[in-house]
């Protein structure tokens, strides 16, 4: 059963309001309007300066807590600490869902300690399938072997050409357009040429359905450090794994050293919660304080290869402290052939040092269905991305979407950050759309920009 407020909303306004202190920024008024009164889940989102202990706020908000148990274990794979149906977030947002009526969540809006109060809305991230005929191939008929990463500081910057590459790494890594010479778009035939270092030591949160973990091109360096489904740590879709082989597997990846990082909020049907997302967020926050300190760390990078429509306020709100605390984020921008700005967390490129990304084909045109608009910071090969497949542990597979294209560009991230590892995120935003083509995408309207790393090998 539903957990619901215990006190009216008279009595609950003049408890809450003298407990809490004053947000720093107003709360959204976006909230269900009271006539309607439906019962809903709603994420709150207390000011930053509300750091009392949760049994506290929720005994001043007027739940009845002594009929519920109250922390069930913290790990990697909870969520948060659950109260009763209560539901709170981790160590760097203060936030909880509940399920309440649409009148409670209007009043708690108005409070002066509240910061804002949205519905936990599910989004679904749309993908395509390359060709259904195509089915997986397994790696073994590809005999690409990247070599071991020598640390010797000589060694860091040589360059190194693969020849069984994607189309979408050789494209972003020549300034001509792709030439077919027979090959098929879906071939592993074409030359990709990067730095040796290729992003070593750059932590890659990928927010996804989940990573195959016991894939073999990830060469051991790809985990499972979060889960918003209890203990579920699986990719049931495989677009987690696919987006996390573009980012930085050895055949498939754009910066083939990174440390890949699943944070799985994404479902079978590869759908999630707002509060999901935002859970996901606050973990890479949390994970990445604590990492700074460690050897070898040498930054981290949150892919998001997944949005929905409107403005989420709570969204924004963790992405706003993840590239405070100094994370760099690359966003998808959308795959309904429309206006991105309309969709969350894309439109956040206009407030927020983050990437948004659109998708091309291998003609350089946009992709048919990829959004566009002003919030599109810059494109990325995303039409029928060969990459690594939750179906086996050497299982590969086309997909098309901008969420092939997004993790493009946070693999480039992972490559310039190792090289520039005092860079903001405002800086490092600024040096990937400098290196990047400018005007050689046909049917984009606004900025025209094609990723690319510089080293202008033949594709």
């Amino acid at each position: 059963m539903k957990y619901s407020l215990v006190i009216s909303t008279s009595v609950l306004l003049s408890t809450f309001t003298t407990t809490l202190a004053a947000p720093v920024n107003p709360p959204a008024t976006a909230v269900a309007a009271a006539a309607a009164d439906d019962t809903d889940e709603y994420i709150v989102v207390l000011a930053p300066t509300e750091k009392r202990p949760w049994a506290q706020v929720f005994t001043d908000l007027g739940y009845n807590m002594t009929s519920r148990t109250h922390a069930i274990s913290v790990n990697k794979h909870t969520f948060g600490t659950n109260y009763g149906d209560l539901r709170t977030f981790g160590k760097e947002v203060r936030a909880f869902t509940t399920h309440m009526k649409g009148s409670d969540a209007a009043s708690l809006s108005s409070l002066p300690g509240v910061l804002s109060i949205e519905k936990d809305v599910k989004w679904t991230v749309k993908v395509q399938r390359f060709n259904e005929t195509y089915g997986t191939h397994n790696l073994k008929d590809n005999k690409w072997s990247f070599p071991a990463v020598k640390r010797q500081q000589d060694q860091m910057n040589q360059v190194v050409q693969q020849s069984t590459a994607p189309w979408n790494l050789g494209r972003i890594s020549t300034a001509q357009p792709l030439v077919s010479n027979g090959r098929e778009v879906i071939d592993l035939k074409f030359n990709y040429q990067f730095e040796r270092s290729s992003g070593i030591g750059i932590d890659v949160y990928m927010l996804d359905s989940g990573i195959n973990t016991q894939h073999v091109d990830f060469g051991g360096r790809a985990k499972m450090v979060f889960t918003a489904f209890g203990n579920d740590i699986t990719d049931g879709h495989g677009h987690g794994t696919h987006t996390a082989g573009t980012v930085g597997s050895t055949t498939f990846g754009v910066a083939k050293n990174v440390n890949l990082l699943g944070v799985k909020v994404l479902d079978a049907q590869n759908q999630g919660s707002l509060s999901s997302f935002v859970a996901g967020v606050d973990f890479a926050v949390s994970s990445h304080m604590q990492r700074r300190s460690q050897p070898g760390f040498k930054g981290s990078i949150i892919n998001m290869s997944l949005g929905g429509p409107g403005f989420s306020q709570p969204l924004f709100q963790a992405l706003q402290r993840a590239t405070q605390a100094g994370m760099h984020v690359a966003v998808a921008g959308g795959n309904d052939n429309t206006d991105s700005c309309q969709f969350s967390p894309a439109q956040f490129s206009q407030l927020l040092p983050i990437i948004n990304v659109g998708a091309s084909n291998v003609v350089d045109q946009r992709w048919e269905h990829s959004n566009y608009g002003k919030c599109i910071d810059i494109h990325a090969p995303g039409d029928g991305i060969v990459s690594t497949s939750n179906k086996g542990p050497q299982a590969m597979e086309p997909m098309s979407g901008t969420s092939m294209a997004c993790p493009a560009v946070a693999g480039a991230m992972a490559v310039e950050l190792l090289k520039n590892p005092n860079l903001d995120p405002a800086g490092l935003k600024q040096l990937i759309l400098s290196k990047a083509l400018n005007g050689v995408l046909q049917g984009v309207s606004g900025g025209n920009l094609l990723l690319n790393n510089g080293l202008r090998a033949i594709g």
